[in-house]
């Protein structure tokens, strides 16, 4: 009999969706958000706190949108991945101005030192591309700035923060998602 050459293939993509959901009945305060995290995250985000000067919407500031493309750039490239290019940036700020927003948090000498795109539609707030520069990674500024966003949108309404998709090699990336009291939803 004839043999497939291929037939040993398998042309799955195994991934988690992760997703934090507002807790129903929440308080909204700062304390009933921290009680999903993980204390690990609590700590970091304290500590985050504590080098934030200041966090802000700045979703129209040309200054902060190409501050996030040429952190993503470089710290994708310095991975050894494939960074998103800059008209990926460029076309979702287009053509989903409704939805497409990126804060900014600054160091307390008012340096920009992080940000984080999101999309957001209805109850959801789809986390998309989060930076920092190197020399503020360790001081968990952006764990900060995810707890500040995330409370903001809960405390209006959003029902739902979507991770997004994360690969089984990606153990880091999950544990970090895990952490903000994240629930898993299996995907091929």
């Amino acid at each position: 009999t004839e043999v497939n050459a291929l037939s040993f293939l398998q042309v799955v993509d195994t991934r988690v969706s992760q997703i934090t959901c507002w807790p129903e009945n929440s308080e909204g305060t700062e304390d009933s958000l921290m009680s999903i995290f993980h204390q690990k995250t609590r700590n970091a985000i304290r500590k985050g706190l504590l080098r934030v000067g200041e966090i802000k919407e700045k979703t129209r500031d040309a200054e902060v949108f190409e501050f996030l493309v040429r952190e993503h750039i470089s710290s994708i490239k310095s991975l050894g991945g494939q960074p998103k290019e800059k008209y990926v940036f460029e076309s979702l700020r287009k053509n989903l101005p409704d939805f497409f927003h990126i804060y900014a948090a600054y160091s307390k000498e008012n340096e920009l030192v992080s940000a984080l795109l999101t999309l957001e539609y209805e109850e959801t707030i789809e986390y998309f591309t989060p930076v920092t520069t190197p020399e503020f990674r360790e001081s968990q500024i952006l764990s900060a700035l995810i707890f500040s966003v995330m409370q903001e949108k809960f405390q209006n309404g959003f029902r739902y923060w979507n991770w997004g998709g994360t690969w089984q090699s990606q153990e880091g990336v999950y544990r970090f998602k895990n952490r903000f009291g994240a629930q898993d939803f299996p995907y091929r």
